[in-house]
């Protein structure tokens, strides 16, 4: 049995470029903070003893330094997927590993993600976080989630004395000196606090639903049953040799592309079919099963299962659908040879096949403003400058 690598706190911030959201996130968050320390904390620490406003004042403080701390783990940890050794694990027997094309990988545990703006495979990956700019994965999620409930709390705080503030101005030394330029700092001041209110209570109830439901936010973004991403079921080589579906032992037909907002995956490799918008081979019986032609053509080796981007697997999925259309129409034989089905009708029920596509819930949304899957639709080339790659993105589905 080998031994696995475990992954291990790094003594370093990840250097990612700021994005203009994570900075307008800290400044508003600075903004409304800073509002309640400097000017509204001094008129309620002189407050009588028996007031409730020292009280507030001393669990802000309290609030403050842990929502520090699990700040600063949430940034420092190292989420990367470190278990790329031979071997599988005992407690995954039915299941073969898969190998990362953008990092080379080797992946033997389920909700194992590529992130594309961090440039590595995450261990139980959840989401990309927009506002800290780092992802949010295994053992950074609870931290994570404490940090954002720390947050909301000390932000009710700062929204509900600016408020009290504007109600009762006169108590406040800023008022007497320049009345106008306390309602300004003020008003602006509850105004982005509500607003950030607002929405880490929305975030925080969607992410407790998340923890009851038990799916991460790219497994409900991406309407797909946990644990997602997966790993090759064992046997599947056999099966797909025989054109027959891995999961249920259906016939697997050649079908036309999917839809560029269609929401399915590659049950093998686990390769993003709607995005890629390629012919696949599909079940006619589950009709939730389809296979790629990458894994369709490798089902007659022992390689390991590679799993390609979209753009990578378009272009490795139209050349080996041309060679496997020559093949069958020149007179040639093949191992993998399957019927050809033009159009979504299963050739048993006579009836087009669903369309599944991404999620318009609120739900989806509140998570889709807070953060995205791990993919971007452009990146910065040292020698060539900006590109633009071939809509990478889809549905942005990362959150904060």
């Amino acid at each position: 049995m080998p031994v696995y690598k475990k992954n291990q706190l790094v003594g370093k911030i990840r250097r990612q470029p700021c994005t203009s959201l994570q900075i307008l996130s800290h400044v508003a968050t600075i903004y409304a903070l800073g509002c309640f320390v400097v000017f509204i904390q001094p008129t309620w620490l002189i407050a009588p003893p028996d007031s409730w406003a020292p009280v507030l004042v001393a669990a802000f403080w309290v609030m403050f330094v842990l929502d520090l701390a699990l700040y600063g783990f949430t940034l420092c940890a190292d989420t990367r997927y470190l278990e790329a050794l031979p071997g599988m694990p005992d407690s995954y027997p039915d299941v073969e590993p898969r190998k990362c094309d953008d990092c080379g990988t080797e992946v033997s545990e389920p909700r194992v993600k590529h992130c594309q703006t961090c440039g590595w495979c995450m261990e139980g990956f959840d989401h990309h976080c927009r506002y800290l700019n780092v992802c949010v994965a295994g053992r950074t999620y609870k931290p994570w989630y404490a940090f954002v409930a720390f947050l909301l709390a000390l932000v009710v705080i700062c929204g509900f004395a600016s408020v009290h503030a504007l109600v009762e101005p006169l108590r406040h030394n800023l008022h007497d000196y320049h009345p106008t330029a306390f309602f300004i700092i003020m008003g602006s001041a509850a105004v982005v606090s509500n607003i950030e209110v607002l929405f880490l209570f929305l975030l925080l109830a969607q992410h407790s639903y998340f923890c009851l439901a038990g799916v991460t936010t790219l497994e409900f973004i991406k309407d797909q049953d946990p644990p997602f991403p997966g790993l090759p079921p064992k046997g599947w080589r056999e099966a797909v040799s025989d054109a027959e579906c891995p999961i249920c032992h259906g016939m697997l037909g050649l079908t036309e592309a999917a839809e560029v907002d269609e929401v399915l995956f590659c049950c093998i490799c686990q390769g993003d079919l709607g995005k890629a918008c390629v012919s696949f081979y599909q079940c006619d019986v589950c009709d939730a099963a389809a296979v790629c032609a990458i894994c369709y053509k490798a089902a007659a080796s022992s390689a390991t299962v590679t799993t390609y981007r979209a753009t990578a697997m378009r272009r490795r999925s139209q050349a080996l659908l041309g060679v496997m259309d020559s093949t069958r129409h020149g007179g040639g034989s093949s191992k993998n040879h399957t019927p050809s089905v033009p159009s979504r009708y299963s050739s048993f029920s006579g009836e087009p096949r669903e369309v599944r596509v991404g999620r318009r819930s609120v739900g989806a949304m509140v998570a889709a403003v807070e953060g995205h899957p791990g993919e971007r639709t452009s990146y910065v080339s040292p020698c060539c400058g900006a590109k633009e790659e071939e809509s990478e993105s889809g549905s942005s589905t990362e959150e904060g």
